[in-house]
């Protein structure tokens, strides 16, 4: 007999909203700066075949990510650190190959908070207050510390800096492996931090972006209409707006197939689009923006 699930977790809400980018209030910026890390990230461009110049440039431009072997968290709280790379620009860094569930897991945000999910012995083991996490209370076994770096009261000599430089260094020399990336706020920094690693004998790999395309030039699409009820077949509702676009991401949907996704409600006439589909080991929200 299977085990009742309990799910204290409110389900997410489906939000769909029409904005420009060029506002800068716009609800899409502040959506998309909300989600600092994201594996992958999918454009549809009705009226293209092929991708524009002007986004192929975007992407070849784009900002760089590097893999660093073996971090120890020790060198992410030291003054130069700080002074040349937190204090200096939007700092990414997510530890990489760790398991959420079962392993410590590490990350620095752009708002100079460094984040540690860890396991029950190693957050015993490691002395600093934290709190349990809230999607593991059941087993209780896994707990959240969370670092400051940008406070005021974060500098060498101060109680609270020395207590987790002790912790990083001589209670528990923890290492991991890191996916890094670092925007300067002032595009005449000449820092780079893969430099700052290499100049402390750790190996840096710059990280690619991999991208994907699709072109559809006899594929129909949807109408939105909210007037229509529900189970109107004249036009689609929101949700299902949002399955067809989750079929074009996984390229799923073929009106010639008999097995393939075809939605069932009006389309509007065939209009050639482009679908651009870009992978990384994970894409920040400034890159988005």
């Amino acid at each position: 007999m299977a085990a009742t699930m309990s799910n204290s977790f409110r389900s997410g809400k489906l939000i769909v909203d029409i904005s420009n980018f060029a506002d800068k209030n716009n609800k899409c910026n502040k959506v998309v700066l909300s989600h600092y890390f994201n594996f992958s990230v999918g454009i549809i461009i009705p009226g293209f075949q092929e991708i524009p110049k002007s986004l192929k440039k975007t992407l070849q431009d784009s900002m760089s990510v590097h893999f660093v072997k073996l971090v120890p968290l020790s060198l992410l709280v030291s003054p130069i650190f700080l002074d040349n790379f937190c204090k200096k620009g939007h700092l990414y860094m997510m530890s990489h190959g760790t398991k959420i569930d079962t392993e410590d897991c590490i990350v620095i945000l752009p708002s100079g908070k460094l984040i540690m999910n860890l396991t029950k012995d190693t957050y015993e083991r490691l002395g600093l207050e934290g709190k349990k996490s809230q999607f593991h209370s059941i087993r209780n076994d896994r707990y959240v510390v969370v670092i400051n770096m940008l406070n005021p009261s974060f500098v060498p000599g101060k109680n609270y800096y020395e207590r987790v430089k002790w912790s990083f260094t001589d209670r528990l020399n923890l290492c991991y492996n890191m996916l890094v990336s670092w925007i300067p706020h002032n595009c005449d920094i000449s820092s780079s931090i893969s430099a700052y690693f290499e100049m402390n004998d750790l190996l840096s790999v710059p990280v690619g972006l991999k991208c994907k395309t699709n072109t559809y030039t006899d594929l129909p699409f949807p109408v939105i209409n909210s007037k229509e009820p529900n189970d109107s077949i004249e036009s689609c509702d929101y949700e299902e707006l949002f399955d067809w676009l989750g079929s074009i991401s996984c390229d799923c949907i073929n009106s010639d197939d008999p097995d393939g996704f075809l939605p069932l409600y009006k389309i509007s006439d065939q209009i050639p689009f482009f679908f651009l589909n870009s992978l990384e080991v994970w894409i920040f929200s400034l890159k988005i923006n």
